[in-house]
C-alpha cells in the first residue's frame, strides 16, 4: 500500500492519489481516508454512500467501492461514521493489506492521530506538498511521523509549480518524484499534468524492478 500524504489541506494530496493510480501499470484501489473533508468519491465521480451498515466491514469487500471511469482504478469512499466508530474502519485497513490489489490511500492532512494511523498500515508513504512555508513546514512533519511508525519515504510531488530544487529535497530526505504544473483546467484532464504522474509512476515503480518492463510497456504502447 502506498500512502499519499501531507501537512496541509489543499496541497493535492486527493488529485495525486488519483493521477498516480490512473498512470500505474496496474488497476488499483484509491481508498479515501479523509474523514472530515472526503473528495475522492467527487473527484473521481463515483456516489458516496450516505451510512455504512457495518463500519467494521470497511475494506475491498466494502458496499461502497465503485469504479472510477476515465481513472481505470476502483474507489472506496470514506465511511460516513462518527469519531467512536472510526477504531473499527481504520482496522479495516488490514484488510486491505491482504489484498493482492495494489492500493492508494488517500490520506488526512496533518499528524493527527487519523492522519499518522494510516501510514503505519502502508509499504511507504509518498508527501504531496506545494512550495508555500506552511504547506513544506507540514509536509516535513507528515514525512517525519511516517519514518516515526517506520514507513519510508519514497519521496515527494510538488505542486502547483514547475520547478522544486534540492532545497526541498534536502528538507524532506527524500527526491522529488514529479512537479506537477499549474493550470487553468481541471488538473487531472491536462496532459502536462498526467505526464508529471506519469513521471513519478516511473520512479517509484522502478524500485520494484519485477514491475517496471510492464510500466515500460503499457506507456510506450
Amino acid at each position: 500500500m502506498l500512502a499519499v500524504a501531507g501537512g496541509k489541506g489543499g496541497s493535492g494530496k486527493t488529485t495525486t492519489t488519483l493521477g498516480l493510480a490512473r498512470a500505474h501499470p496496474d488497476t488499483v484501489l484509491a481508498a479515501d481516508l479523509d474523514w472530515e473533508m472526503p473528495n475522492l468519491h467527487a473527484m473521481a465521480g463515483v456516489n458516496r454512500p450516505s451510512r455504512t451498515e457495518n463500519s467494521h466491514l470497511w475494506g475491498p469487500e466494502w458496499p461502497g467501492r465503485s469504479r472510477a471511469e476515465g481513472f481505470d482504478c476502483d474507489v472506496l469512499p470514506a465511511p460516513p461514521v462518527s469519531g467512536g466508530e472510526r477504531a473499527d474502519v481504520l482496522s479495516g485497513l488490514s484488510r486491505l493489506q491482504a489484498t493482492a490489489t495494489p492500493v492508494l490511500l488517500d490520506c488526512p492532512c496533518g499528524i493527527a492521530p487519523d492522519a499518522v494511523k494510516p501510514l503505519s498500515f502502508a509499504d511507504r508513504t509518498v508527501i504531496v506538498t506545494t512550495l508555500c512555508r506552511a504547506s513544506v513546514r507540514g509536509a516535513v512533519k507528515t514525512a517525519a511521523a511516517s519514518r516515526a511508525v517506520g514507513t519510508p519515504v519514497s519521496g515527494v510531488i510538488a505542486t502547483r509549480t514547475a520547478t522544486a530544487g534540492s532545497r526541498l529535497e534536502s528538507l524532506l530526505d527524500a527526491p522529488v518524484l514529479a512537479t506537477i504544473p499549474e493550470t487553468d483546467d481541471s488538473p487531472l484532464s491536462s496532459p502536462a499534468v498526467r505526464e508529471s504522474y506519469a513521471r513519478a509512476i516511473d520512479s517509484l515503480v522502478a524500485e520494484n524492478p519485477p514491475d517496471y518492463q510492464t510500466w515500460k510497456t503499457r506507456n510506450n504502447s
